[in-house]
């Protein structure tokens, strides 16, 4: 099933729904994810879950279909179609970091990975454009919740 998925890639198309979750050790609230959803109105709620962070304070706004179409082609330059049925663990590590991801598209294809402690081949670079692309959007809500945090 894999070596298909690595000769035949899902097709990225417009995204349904988008989610990539992470967890880099075993703190509370070490996890973080990225979600965006398609919305009934054919707009997007996007959400930001840094690390560190309780859930309750994961960052909520709407998005445009311009932010979807720079997601999707992160996930073309990527070659993210070729992660669906990633499935992969280093059982000899307890404390290390593991991924998932899930991908639905308008098309009906979808994609699905998951990892610890191993991801496919250029994960890393794919999640740090991820990230990239969400601090942007959401860059004056971390910017006034560290200048909260400060006065703490």
């Amino acid at each position: 099933m894999r070596l298909l998925s690595l000769l035949f890639p899902v097709k990225i198309g417009e995204v349904k729904s988008f989610y990539l979750s992470g967890a880099d050790g075993c703190e509370m609230y070490s996890g973080y994810h990225y979600r965006l959803t398609l919305s009934g109105s054919g707009g997007y709620e996007a959400e930001y879950k840094q690390s560190g962070k309780p859930d309750e304070k994961a960052y909520k706004k709407q998005a445009d279909k311009a932010f979807a179409d720079r997601l999707c082609q992160i996930m073309k330059d990527k070659r993210t179609g070729r992660y669906n049925g990633y499935r992969k663990t280093n059982r000899l590590v307890m404390d290390g970091t593991g991924f998932g991801l899930d991908v639905r598209f308008t098309n009906g294809k979808s994609i699905k990975a998951s990892g610890y402690m191993k991801s496919p081949t250029g994960y890393n670079d794919f999640e740090a454009a991820v990230c990239s692309l969400f601090e942007k959007l959401f860059e004056s809500e971390i910017n006034d919740n560290e200048q909260e945090d400060k006065h703490i």
